[in-house]
């Protein structure tokens, strides 16, 4: 589906960035989604997103939501718009160096106090690569919900890398068999 939207928003900020090898390949950027659409977005997701509850044992606990689906403001239907998709993937492609498929799929997650998400990786045939946009309103560190990267299947070894979820704040990664990570608890507000 391609919209219109007005060329005065510069949607996506991908200033020159350093792609950080360890513990795989990843990389984050401050200010990644504009602050209006980071706005609308946030309001639609508080407000009018229908979220599906999922929990997995006691490995995970979410829920999640495909605004493409979901009936997004209008401001917010540039989100699925293939030409700034494709735009967004090149970019990604050139920063690591890597050729991705054409389709870039969309879900948004959240994460409510007591929720988690256990070490894993998203390994299969059919990713290759993900761009996390958190959106949320004054995280602190008390509130939890930090993505943390790490080296070894194992509770019990320190996360590598902690990446607090700032509002706007992009992290992009690499799905392979080492790109383990996790969410730690939620201890108040969304993530």
């Amino acid at each position: 589906m391609t919209h219109v939207h007005p060329p005065e928003i510069e949607i996506f900020n991908f200033p020159p960035v350093q792609l950080q090898p360890a513990p795989f390949p990843h990389l984050t950027i401050d200010g990644f989604l504009d602050e209006r659409v980071a706005a609308s977005l946030l309001r639609w997701l508080e407000s009018e997103a229908s979220w599906t509850s999922y929990e997995v044992l006691d490995f995970a606990r979410y829920y999640d939501v495909n605004p493409r689906t979901a009936g997004l403001y209008p401001l917010l239907n540039i989100l699925s718009d293939d030409v700034l998709l494709a735009q967004m993937a090149a970019r990604v492609q050139q920063i690591f160096r890597v050729a991705l498929r054409p389709y870039v799929d969309m879900i948004a997650h959240k994460l409510i106090p007591g929720q988690s998400v256990g070490i894993h990786t998203d390994y299969d045939a059919m990713q290759t690569h993900r761009l996390i946009i958190h959106l949320n309103r004054g995280w602190t560190a008390q509130n939890g919900g930090v993505l943390l990267l790490h080296d070894e299947d194992d509770p019990a070894v320190p996360p590598s890398r902690r990446v607090p979820p700032i509002h706007r704040r992009a992290v992009a990664f690499e799905i392979s068999p080492r790109s383990l990570h996790s969410i730690s608890r939620v201890e108040r507000g969304e993530r």
